[in-house]
């Protein structure tokens, strides 16, 4: 799904959603944050990752940083050689491409390796199943997958998409992070926010990173 500006775009963003909600993202963050871009000049597109929303491929991460790179290059063409960047929430931030090259990646509260594989550590004959209620001690790592609390159960994913997303997270490929205050940054350039949930549950503080992102998109292009 493309939105594109009235006018010529003065960039373009390629939002990537975590495996384990679809392309709207929670609460329709995602969604919303695309269609804010557009009305500001932003060309935005997003998309269902292999296995999620309305694609029934695989779930595999290998797939799904293929589908990333090859929506940046599709948008490269679209907005006519200005810069494309690239906004993922959680784990999604690991299939990010490994080389920016067409502008600047941004992860929103990317979780670490280690929290990943503790999460893949609980898989059950090589596939990991939520339940419902969710545990307190697996909903962040959950969260992480963009799956809200509530509605854990009965998703599944493959133990080794999990491993492979793991092995991603160890080198980040993102220049920039939005995380929680207090939480340890994987890079050096980073946006610091007060709340913990960084699915951001108030339409306020959803608007806010929106605008945020824009401003900082902006200072890129």
């Amino acid at each position: 799904m493309l939105r594109r500006p009235v006018r010529a775009p003065s960039a373009g963003v390629v939002l990537v959603h975590a495996p384990g909600e679809n392309r709207t993202g929670n609460n329709y963050f995602l969604s919303n944050a695309a269609s804010l871009m557009a009305e500001q000049g932003i060309a935005a597109v997003s998309f269902h990752l292999s296995g999620f929303g309305d694609d029934l491929g695989l779930k595999d991460a290998e797939v799904w940083g293929e589908q990333v790179a090859a929506a940046g290059a599709w948008l490269s063409a679209e907005v006519a050689g200005r810069p494309v960047h690239f906004v993922a929430r959680g784990v999604g931030a690991a299939v990010l491409p490994e080389q920016a090259g067409l502008g600047q990646r941004v992860a929103i509260s990317p979780p670490t390796a280690e929290e990943v594989r503790a999460l893949a550590a609980t898989s059950c004959e090589g596939t990991i199943t939520g339940v419902h209620p969710c545990p307190p001690d697996v909903a962040a790592l959950w969260s992480a997958l963009g799956a809200e609390p509530n509605l854990v159960g009965g998703l599944q994913l493959p133990e080794k998409a999990l491993a492979d997303l793991a092995a991603r997270l160890e080198s980040p490929r993102w220049d920039h992070e939005v995380v929680p205050k207090g939480r340890d940054a994987q890079v050096r350039s980073r946006i610091l926010l007060p709340a913990d949930d960084l699915l951001v549950r108030m339409q306020t503080t959803r608007l806010g990173l929106t605008l945020t992102l824009i401003e900082f998109l902006r200072s890129w292009s």
